[in-house]
């Protein structure tokens, strides 16, 4: 029997790719959702076929699913351990509560950040300061975005990217749609926005503090 389930993680991670529910993350899968929930609730071990379709649908590496999972995983760690060696990343910013970005000029930007996971050339890390507000949840995590890069409506509709608006402001949010007056963007707990984009960058990975 698998112990230590980190169902909360699981359920954030869900919720922030804003998957219906968990009956659709089992479809997707295909496995039933009776399953799911077992494996959520440390009932049953996932095995590596498992843990790749939640690597792939929830978009993190598999070492992180791995760890986030247990019963007998080693296999999927140790296939992970030759694949991924591993980055250094600037510290480019910070992500508050409402998930506006701030970002450092470049000469404050001296604190890097060692991360398993590969990622991009220009890629960047940026830190959830959220201690104390509605996403508190995510404070201390670490948020791993590519590189800045002209608006590309194929590349960003359906992802959670960082997004440039209009008026300056820098925002993590999901790109839902494009609509006629500009990009309909949403968040966890903010109010919905429909505005013209300047740039975009696309999250890589969230690694949990």
């Amino acid at each position: 029997m698998a112990k230590n389930i980190d169902r909360k993680w699981f359920e954030r991670r869900i919720a922030e790719l804003r998957i219906p529910s968990q009956a659709e993350l089992a479809r997707r899968l295909g496995i039933s959702k009776s399953l799911l929930s077992l494996v959520l609730d440390g009932k049953r071990s996932a095995n590596l076929e498992l843990a790749q379709g939640l690597s792939r649908e929830l978009r993190m590496p598999l070492l992180e699913i791995a760890r986030r999972t247990s019963g007998d995983m080693m296999d999927a760690i140790e296939a992970v351990a030759k694949l991924e060696r591993g980055v250094t990343l600037e510290v480019a910013g910070t992500i508050g509560g409402d998930f506006a970005v701030d970002l450092y000029p470049p000469s404050r930007r001296r604190t890097m950040v060692r991360l398993e996971i590969d990622a991009p050339a220009g890629a960047q890390a940026l830190e959830y300061r959220t201690a104390g507000t509605q996403a508190a949840m995510f404070d201390g995590s670490m948020c791993v975005v590519g590189s800045q890069r002209p608006v590309d409506p194929e590349a960003m509709v359906g992802r959670y990217n960082m997004v440039w608006l209009a008026d300056g402001r820098i925002l993590m949010r999901f790109v839902d749609r494009l609509e006629k007056d500009g990009y309909f963007l949403s968040a966890v707990g903010c109010e919905d926005i429909t505005s013209k984009l300047d740039a975009y960058a696309p999250v890589i990975a969230i690694l949990a503090g």
